[in-house]
């Protein structure tokens, strides 16, 4: 017998491969893990934002983005880990804190909106013939929703670096982030849910929270976010140990986590008008309370005394 004319063996594995190469379309994670995840990223955030303006637009309301940035977050991350050839427990732990993240975030900021006595688009309509002139809508887009979206691509590097990194194991940066994003998430949603609760958020004439976490900082809210991305950011320190690591990848997810904590204490700086507050009490709270970092010492002393938070 001739051996040229022996016939081959049959290949099950490769030959369905090559028939879904040959008929099948290709998944959303195998279109994916041909796209750079700073691209994933930067389409992402400017189909997103470029959407809430059409909204916006349509409904005549242009702060929609602030409802729908956390689901956003939450999605780049989504997108970035479908594009890994595979999802170890590593990336699967940090896509689960950035999903919670971003689904509670927006949650919390419609359950704002809906209980909010004057809406978002009362505020947008009476300021923005101010800063942003008769033609506010086509304005906002250039000045409000394009710089959203590019923004957005520079915070989110702590997450497409985290996400990026290939070891399957935890490090101790993972486990301190852990530690870090549940500390913050915990303080975030108790404030949020403080909020909700009091519905005083974008509401005149409503006392200020001055209790529980309110009383070692104007907004712990704002201040539990800012924690939660620093435990975002020693997730993708983590991305020393990577052969492939490149210095500048730390440098830019430090800077895009300082550049966040600074919008956070800014934006926190500018929340509260003392020439509309009326109540002899809470001028004085907003005088000596911080307005973002909490007192360090004050809450040292309360947890010694077992009075935190009371």
């Amino acid at each position: 017998e001739d051996p040229g004319d022996a016939v081959p063996e049959f290949d099950e594995v490769e030959w369905a491969r090559r028939y879904r190469e040959a008929y099948e379309p290709p998944t959303l994670s195998e279109r994916l893990r041909g796209v750079s995840p700073w691209s994933v990223a930067l389409y992402t955030s400017l189909a997103s934002f470029h959407g809430a303006w059409m909204v916006g637009y349509c409904l005549d309301d242009m702060g929609l983005w602030k409802i729908m940035w956390g689901g956003m977050i939450a999605l780049i991350g989504m997108l970035v880990g479908w594009g890994r050839e595979e999802l170890n427990m590593r990336a699967q732990l940090l896509l689960c804190v950035v999903v919670l993240w971003g689904v509670k975030s927006t949650y919390f900021m419609l359950c704002r909106r809906m209980l909010s006595r004057h809406t978002q688009r009362n505020l947008i309509r009476d300021s923005g013939t101010h800063y942003l002139g008769s033609r506010q809508y086509v304005r906002s887009y250039f000045f409000i929703f394009l710089p959203q979206a590019l923004m957005t691509v520079l915070l989110v590097s702590p997450i497409v670096l985290g996400l990026s990194y290939e070891r399957e194991t935890l490090t101790f940066w993972d486990v301190l982030g852990l530690l870090v994003w549940l500390i913050g998430a915990a303080i975030e949603t108790r404030a949020e849910t403080q909020l909700l609760h009091a519905h005083s958020f974008y509401s005149e004439g409503t006392q200020l929270l001055m209790d529980d976490l309110w009383k070692y900082t104007q907004h712990p809210h704002m201040f539990g976010t800012a924690v939660v991305w620093v435990g975002l950011y020693f997730f993708s320190v983590s991305h020393i140990y990577d052969p492939g690591f490149s210095p500048l990848d730390l440098v830019q997810s430090t800077v895009a986590t300082g550049v966040f904590i600074v919008m956070l204490a800014t934006l926190a700086q500018r929340q509260v008008n003392l020439e509309r507050v009326a109540c002899a009490k809470t001028a004085k709270y907003i005088q000596t309370t911080p307005r973002f970092f909490p007192d360090p010492i004050a809450v040292l002393r309360d947890w010694q005394r077992g009075t935190f938070g009371v």
